[in-house]
């Protein structure tokens, strides 16, 4: 089935959803091939141990797991891109700096919609309150990052370049973002819709 894509979503998400779904990369299940490499739908028993985020806030007492849709993971991604592009202006100076720091190839949250292949992500569904929500958790690709791929990833400080989305399906909205901080910073506040 052929999805059109709004305007918004950048040539580069595109195309990592193309070759995701022409590829076939380990998942926690076999399934079919619907996502780019990097992107993964957790298994349900690894649900509580990505909930439970050392250095950002994640979501509290996820009451049961269940497996998102690959078409589910595409309207998270979309939502996100988004919202972080609602949010960029207010974190233009984080922005600069760390792109004067890292250079151009520097790991930035809200540039998640011009290089989504530049991070590995993971999902899982969960019922908080009643509501069906789904979390995706975001990692820098990097080779320890890919190590770990099937595994819950939970990293301790790191920044910023690692972060977590909650989504509410109900509402095909993103309800927060939040960063991890890292030993002096640079530390970004909670991002709430």
């Amino acid at each position: 089935m052929i999805v059109p894509l709004p305007k918004e979503v950048s040539g580069a998400l595109l195309a990592s959803f193309m070759l995701g779904a022409m590829s076939c990369a380990p998942a926690a299940q076999s399934v079919p091939k619907l996502l780019p490499d990097g992107v993964q739908i957790m298994a349900v028993d690894n649900g509580p141990a990505l909930l439970r985020q050392c250095s950002r806030a994640s979501p509290e007492g996820g009451e049961a797991f269940w497996q998102p849709e690959a078409a589910q993971i595409i309207d998270v991604e979309k939502a996100l891109i988004r919202f972080l592009a609602e949010h960029r202006g207010a974190h233009a100076q984080y922005i600069a700096d760390e792109r004067e720091r890292y250079g151009v190839d520097a790991h930035i949250a809200f540039d998640f919609g011009r290089n989504p292949q530049g991070w590995m992500r993971q999902y899982i569904g969960y019922t908080q309150g009643g509501q069906r929500m789904i979390y995706g958790n975001f990692l820098p690709m990097h080779d320890e990052a890919q190590m770990r791929l099937g595994q819950p990833n939970v990293v301790c400080d790191g920044g910023p370049q690692f972060f977590g989305v909650e989504f509410d399906i109900r509402t095909q909205q993103v309800v927060r973002v939040a960063f991890n901080g890292g030993f002096g910073g640079p530390f970004i506040d909670v991002l709430e819709n």
